[in-house]
């Protein structure tokens, strides 16, 4: 391992990997689920309703809900 200091160690523009899934300090509150803010989520879905979404990309209506639940 060599000793010397790393320079501009911090991560600072770089990019940790392309995804659908997550962005981090692009818009609104800094992070977003498949483009909706992580703080509205919160507030307003249920968990199983953000795994939906995680998982399949879109929030579900109350039948796709239902069947993930089940």
């Amino acid at each position: 391992m060599a000793d010397k200091p790393l320079a501009g160690a911090g991560l600072r523009g770089q990019s940790a990997g392309a995804t659908a899934l997550c962005t981090v300090g692009k818009t609104g509150s800094g992070l977003t689920y498949r483009g909706f803010d992580i703080k509205e989520l919160a507030e307003k879905a249920k968990f199983e309703e953000v795994a939906y979404l995680l998982l399949k990309g879109k929030l579900p209506n109350q039948a796709e809900l239902d069947h993930y639940i089940a």
